[in-house]
Formats: C-alpha cells, sequence, structure tokens
C-alpha cells in the first residue's frame, strides 16, 4: 500500500499511484511501465481522508498479487 497526502485530492492521487507503482516495480523487478500496467488492472486507488487541508489517498495492492509476484 501506498499513501500520500497533498493540497488537492488529485494531487495525492497522483503520489499514491506514483508511488505505489515504484513499489511494485521494484518489489517484482519489473520495469515502470509494466508495474503501471499491472496496478491499473490489479489495484485499487481509494480516498482516506477529504475533511482536513491536506487531502488522503491510497493505492493498494491486494496481498494474492503480492504472493504470486516473483521477489527480487
Amino acid at each position: 500500500m501506498a499513501l500520500a497526502s497533498a493540497p488537492t485530492l488529485d494531487e495525492a492521487a497522483k503520489l499514491a499511484t506514483h508511488d505505489g507503482v515504484q513499489l511494485l516495480a521494484r518489489g517484482a523487478d519489473l520495469p515502470w511501465h509494466e508495474a503501471y500496467m499491472l496496478a491499473s488492472i490489479a489495484c485499487d486507488l481509494r480516498i482516506s481522508q477529504d475533511v482536513d487541508p491536506w487531502r488522503t489517498a491510497k493505492l493498494v495492492v491486494p496481498k494474492s498479487l503480492m504472493r504470486r509476484l516473483p521477489r527480487s
């Protein structure tokens, strides 16, 4: 899971997505573009909070996916 906060929800979502894709790329030894494609079909982008001045979003990677990926 990658968690990010920013002044806008769009920025928080972009940061969480970028960080989550990096985690997938490193953890599974995938090129960044392949990790991005995998995240787009397998991961969930969720809003954690939208009340405080900073908005928070998270990219959730299913445990079932993490178990299937090769370890680097």
